[in-house]
């Protein structure tokens, strides 16, 4: 997952140049997962699926360029004592024009998630697509949005005969944030 962060980060930094205002920010994220997992002990074969909240706080940073924003997002989008979904997502949004004082968007998202489950994980890519809005305060920005995220993170283990699998799904995430501007 820190690989994924770097090279977001280096990505990020390398357009930079044409940057007009940077921005580094935190969300705090009610986000609904999907999980799914089916499997076979001693010849007897099952299948479930589960949905759950959670509350949890991202951190981005970025910059704006006219009307398009790029930028990191990263942290928990589930935790819970014995299985935790992380995620490091580069994204777009292109700003749409002011509407009594605020600023729509929507965007896309792409990057990598890691299913934890016991102490054991695994990695696969996450996309998916946003929209919300934000508006301007002293030195920063309000933002509060909507996330729609698919995700192909997938563990499985066998042992002999028996196996088990776990995959993460689908998310969607209401949000609220403050960004710092600089």
């Amino acid at each position: 997952m820190k690989k994924s962060l770097v090279l977001a980060s280096l990505l990020l930094a390398s357009s930079s140049v044409m940057a007009s205002e940077y921005f580094v920010g935190a969300d705090l994220v009610r986000a609904n997962s999907s999980l799914k997992g089916s499997y076979t002990i001693n010849g007897t074969s099952g299948s479930a699926s589960d949905s759950d909240s959670d509350t949890v706080v991202n951190f981005k940073f970025g910059m704006v360029d006219n009307n398009n924003r790029y930028y990191v997002k990263t942290g928990y989008l589930y935790e819970d004592t014995y299985i935790d979904y992380y995620s490091t997502t580069l994204n777009y949004e292109r700003l749409l024009e002011p509407v009594n004082g605020y600023t729509p968007f929507i965007g896309a998202h792409f990057g990598r998630g890691t299913l934890e489950i016991l102490g054991a994980e695994t990695t696969g890519n996450e996309y998916g697509v946003q929209a919300g809005a934000l508006t301007n305060l002293e030195n920063g920005e309000f933002e509060f949005g909507f996330r729609y995220s698919n995700a192909s993170a997938k563990f499985s283990v066998t042992s002999g005969s028996d196996s088990a699998t776990v995959e993460a799904e689908s998310g969607t995430a209401l949000y609220v944030g403050y960004n710092y501007k600089f």
